[in-house]
Parts: structure tokens; sequence; C-alpha cells
């Protein structure tokens, strides 16, 4: 009875010309983006978890393989850009190709080649920023399974900008060049000067409530909120309908 009931209420869009011209138009866009992550080498399919799994570029070889994509995808587009008689769609391809020109060097820069303690090392550039989501996603999961919060919006504000840096204890590089040794961890922690640590907490603590009291002042002091509001929802429905 339950699933008749919901059937009978999905039919209609059936039949709804601007959610069907919607619809096409997210399957193209979608078809666009795929191809410019696969021509990027952002999302390859060898990888069975995405953006999570992706390994670093790290040769030139790899880069110019990827630039012969890119430049095929380039092509592609501009003939989606000549064909296309949907405006809109247009503007977002015409968009896509100018981030595309503006941002080339970046995402296509070859790896750095320097000599370090007599041998040649390959630096690779990243073009994405996975190492900071994968450290949004970490943060997200732990603080998710401490306070049980969906949001965790109030744990990063209330969070000290040198806290991700303890991160770094768990890379022994960086254990050996900043410590020498894990053993020796105590010892320079305790050569610490504690005044500038209670500095810092002090000014954290300051930038805390700051931020805390900039929030809501404008939304609760608009005078014409509510019929803003009401705005808001009445256009929302007639587009809807």
């Amino acid at each position: 009875m339950l699933l008749w009931k919901i059937s009978h209420l999905i039919l209609p869009l059936n039949d709804n010309a601007k959610l069907a011209a919607a619809v096409a138009a997210y399957n193209e866009k979608l078809l666009v983006f795929t191809e410019l992550r696969q021509a990027l080498g952002a999302a390859p399919k060898s990888t069975s978890n995405g953006l999570t799994k992706i390994s670093v570029t790290q040769s030139a070889r790899e880069i110019k393989k990827i630039r012969r994509a890119v430049v095929s995808f380039m092509k592609k587009l501009e003939k989606r850009i000549k064909s296309n008689t949907n405006q809109p769609m247009t503007a977002s391809f015409i968009k896509l190709q100018g981030k595309m020109e503006e941002h080339k060097e970046k995402l296509l820069a070859d790896p750095i080649i320097r000599e370090v303690n007599g041998e040649r090392r390959v630096f690779a550039i990243h073009r994405t920023n996975n190492i900071m989501e994968n450290h949004f996603r970490e943060f997200n999961y732990l603080f998710r399974r401490i306070h049980g919060n969906i949001s965790i919006r109030k744990n990063l504000e209330k969070m000290p900008e040198q806290l991700p840096l303890v991160k770094n204890l768990k890379n022994p590089d960086y254990i050996k060049l900043v410590f020498d040794d894990v053993s020796k961890i105590a010892m320079r922690f305790s050569k610490v000067d504690t005044n500038k640590i209670k500095k810092m907490a002090k000014q954290h603590q300051q930038q805390k409530l700051q931020s805390y009291s900039r929030k809501g002042v404008k939304i609760t002091r608009m005078t014409d909120f509510e019929d803003k509001l009401i705005l808001a929802f009445t256009s929302q429905m007639q587009s809807i309908s």
C-alpha cells in the first residue's frame, strides 16, 4: 500500500518537462566532469576507492600522458560549445574552458628534479588537495566518533591552528628531522618555554570568542528578516510548481 502511494506521487514527475530538461542537463554535465577527471588522472579506473587511494604523479612520462588526454578533452569541449544550443549549458562549458586555461600550468607542472646528498631526487608537485581532504576526513571521523555529532563545525572552530601539526608525529621522517629519535621527544618538549604556550593559548581563546560574537548578529538584527524568509519560501515553491 505504501509503495503504491509513493509510485503515484512519483509518476506525475515523468511528464514534468522542466524536470526532464534538468535531468538531461545534469547527465551531460556529469559526462563532461567524468571525462575531465579521467583526463587529469584525478580518479583513474585503477583505484578502488576514488580520490582516497590515488597515487601521486611522480614522473614526466605520466605528466605527458595526462597532457595528451587534457588536449583531447579540450578539443571535445570546444566541439560541445559550438554544437550546444542550450545557452546556460554553453556558458558553463565556456567557464570550464577558461578555468582550464587559467590553471593548466599548475595542473600539468613537471616534477622538480634536485640533487640531494649526491643523489638525483624527483619531487612531484601535488596537483590536488587530496592530502588536506584526507586529513579532514580523518578529523571528521574522529570527532563524530568521540561526540556523536553530525556537524563538526564547532570542533574545527575550537581547534588551535597548531593542533593538526601533531599528525606529523606519525611521520618517521619528521621525527628524525625534528627530534632525531623517538626517545628524545620528551626531552625536547621539556625545553619549550611554557610562557609561549600560555600566550598562544590565550590568543586562541580570544580568537574563539571573537568568532562566536560575530555569529548570527547580521541575521538576527535584520528588521525585514521575516519578509525575506517568506519571499524565499514563496519563490522556491513557485519554481517547483
